[in-house]
């Protein structure tokens, strides 16, 4: 036992050690070491294991340290390493992350640590990273020569099957990975070593670093920018969709800013951040009127195509918000409740803000399809029947005088909506029993038969309409009303039938080029023109004053003598007056759901199905609207008093009173339901 010179309270045990290496390297290139075990008195546990088999998987260069990972069951899986117990005399002492090596286990107060360490095998990139050997002087003798040329070759070969033994396992190893499980269990165990690694303050540091100039080289690509950021705003847009995430994130947020807030120099430079934000967005918009136009347009110009599942309204694409029935699942919602409230079943649930804000409250929309809004399916006897057929088979002719308005082609209102009751079974008696699929006929709709002009008047197909009112008196909402048809024909209109509606530049013809004569009249109709009889599908046909009126076809006026309702007092106005929107059907709300005809004119107007598009029925709502609008301020206007007295039959009759009150306003309070009012 040798006593060692630097320390006094160590005490060194000399050991020959003839063991042959591991990976077969001759004496030759090698010479024999010995073993030098340390063994501290403060540590009586003094040693435990020899020879133990090892690879670095942590290495601290500044401190000149790390850890090896056993490959034999020792009683600690990492075994504490300083560079100063490297044997080897030839290279520098370091070791490197992946190289293999042969210890001694001893056990100190600390831990277990490595002693007598021999690197049998170095990781091809630590050999990069050792310092050249050390070359001595030359001296004359030639056996110094001798060994060194001995050691290069030595050194050589060493490295050269190092190279081939890597060379051989990454191959092995590519093969390896192409198998899944393989190809994780080895990500898992690079995962950990790297975590180890990470354990170490200045190898993170340094890490962080590198990978922050990594990023800041790659984002000055454009592209590269894009991309990541649109990466991370899906990734945490899609880790803010769970509550208790985006709780969090907000309270960390708040208290982050709260904590920044506090420095008044961060305060002041953020009020002046906002400010200049603020007066930006406010310049952009005020003084930039084509920014304005540019940013409204690309907002509609695709239009409101995206359908709410709910209410079945068409909105535009930043008013719709997209869900999965999972994601309204983890919402709390019940699967009952999801399909009551979802009327339109498809993968992708769109919902609009005002139905969204009721379900995520757990209660179902006003104007949800499920609670009776949701129309009926049309027939194809009905789908075909033009604005004037249609009249002829509904219970109601709503009089309304429609006209262009200018070169924009657009339409205008003039006049009230009268509501006048007729006989559907008198307007189809006036239509012949015997026609063809292809017979067509001119009629006349008028107001009073003593009138010049006609409200509508159009080429109608008998077939067709007789086809309709077939399938309609069979329906709930006619038989209620007790319409049928009779068998009888009904002759008194048959003394009002005249000649067709025929071109000026058809009548100059010549008589004689006709061959058959007609047996009941004789009229100017050139059978052989062959321009098309179908009718036109036109909202409304006005009557043009200037045109020749000489020529008609068969007039008629149902409505006259009977007396008008109003469209407040009929409740089933709009069913009668338009059957092919309602297909004959009633209007069935829920019970315990209340809706006011704004409401219900609201999801009609604005559902997908646009069958209520049409100019007739649009000018209808809107007058209906506007008519129980100006009833309900009247009747609140007459229920209120002036000077706490209440207004008398006889000061409504004192022209001196109204005047007073038109003076002050008083009288036009009730129009300002009105947009074109000045009271508005």
């Amino acid at each position: 036992m040798a006593t060692n010179s630097e320390t006094s309270d160590r005490e060194s045990v000399v050991m020959d050690n003839d063991e042959t290496t591991t990976n077969g390297e001759s004496s030759r290139s090698r010479p024999p070491i010995k073993s030098t075990i340390i063994i501290s008195k403060n540590h009586p546990l003094g040693l435990i294991e020899k020879n133990v088999q090892g690879c670095f998987v942590t290495v601290n260069r500044l401190k000149h340290f790390g850890f090896i990972k056993s490959k034999s069951e020792t009683p600690s899986s990492d075994v504490f390493a300083r560079e100063a117990s490297i044997l080897d005399k030839v290279r520098p002492k370091k070791f490197f992350v992946g190289d293999k090596c042969r210890f001694d286990l001893i056990k100190t107060l600390r831990g277990y640590e490595a002693i007598n360490i021999d690197i049998l095998e170095r990781n091809i990139n630590s050999i990069n990273k050792l310092g050249k050997i050390p070359m001595k002087k030359k001296d004359t003798e030639p056996k110094q020569t001798e060994i060194s040329n001995d050691l290069f070759q030595s050194t050589l070969a060493m490295l050269f099957r190092e190279a081939i033994n890597k060379k051989r396992r990454a191959k092995s190893h590519k093969t390896e990975r192409q198998s899944d499980e393989f190809k994780t269990e080895d990500n898992k165990r690079r995962a950990e070593a790297h975590k180890i690694e990470r354990r170490d303050d200045e190898f993170k540091a340094h890490e962080n670093k590198r990978r922050a100039e990594a990023l800041k080289i790659e984002r000055q690509s454009d592209e590269f920018k894009i991309q990541e950021n649109k990466r991370r705003a899906e990734a945490i847009k899609i880790e803010r969709q769970n509550d208790e995430f985006r709780i969090e994130e907000n309270k960390r947020r708040a208290e982050a800013l709260k904590i920044a807030r506090q420095d008044n120099e961060f305060k002041e430079e953020e009020k002046r951040k906002n400010a200049l934000r603020m007066y930006n967005s406010r310049d952009k918009y005020k003084n930039n009127f084509d920014a304005m136009k540019s940013n409204y347009e690309s907002n509609i110009k695709d239009g409101p195509t995206h359908i709410c599942s709910c209410c079945g309204g068409l909105w535009f694409a930043y008013s719709i918000r997209e869900y999965t029935f999972e994601m309204l699942a983890k919402k709390g919602l019940k699967k009952e409740f999801i399909d009551t409230v979802c009327y339109l079943k498809h993968e992708i649930i769109e919902l609009c803000a005002t139905c969204r804000k009721d379900i995520m409250s757990n209660k179902i929309p006003n104007l949800a399809l499920s609670n009776g809004l949701a129309f009926y399916e049309i027939r194809d006897c009905l789908k075909i029947l033009t604005e004037f057929e249609e009249r002829l088979i509904s219970p109601r002719i709503p009089f309304m005088v429609i006209r262009t308005l200018g070169f924009s082609k657009q339409f205008g209102l003039k006049g009230n909506l009268v509501n006048v009751p007729m006989n559907v079974d008198t307007n189809v008696s006036i239509l012949p029993r015997s026609f063809s699929d292809t017979y067509t006929i001119q009629l006349k709709l008028m107001r009073q038969m003593k009138n010049k002009n006609a409200f509508m008047y159009e080429t109608i197909r008998p077939k067709v309409v007789h086809t309709a009112v077939k399938y309609l008196v069979e329906q709930e909402l006619y038989k209620d009303e007790g319409i049928v048809i009779s068998n009888d024909w009904i002759k008194e209109y048959s003394n009002e039938k005249e000649n067709f509606i025929v071109k000026n530049e058809d009548k100059k013809f010549n008589p004689t080029e006709n061959t058959e004569e007609d047996s009941d009249h004789d009229d100017n109709w050139n059978e052989s023109d062959d321009k098309p009889i179908n009718p036109v599908t036109t909202e409304t046909l006005l009557n043009d004053e200037s045109e020749d009126q000489t020529d008609t076809g068969i007039k008629f006026a149902p409505g006259e003598n009977n007396r008008p309702i109003s469209v407040l007092m009929d409740l089933k106005v709009d069913e009668l007056t338009f059957p092919k929107i309602y297909c004959g059907q009633q209007r069935k709300i829920k019970e315990n759901v209340k809706l006011t005809y704004a409401k219900i004119a609201k999801s009609e107007l604005r559902m997908f199905d646009r069958r209520c598009g049409r100019v007739s029925k649009l000018f209808f709502t809107y007058k209906k609207l506007q008519t129980r609008k100006f009833v309900d301020a009247i009747s609140i206007n007459l229920r209120k008093t002036k000077n706490t007295k209440n207004v008398t039959v006889n000061q409504m009759l004192n022209r001196d009173y109204v005047n007073g009150l038109v003076h002050n306003d008083d009288a036009f309070a009730f129009l300002r339901f009105d947009r074109s009012s000045p009271a508005f």
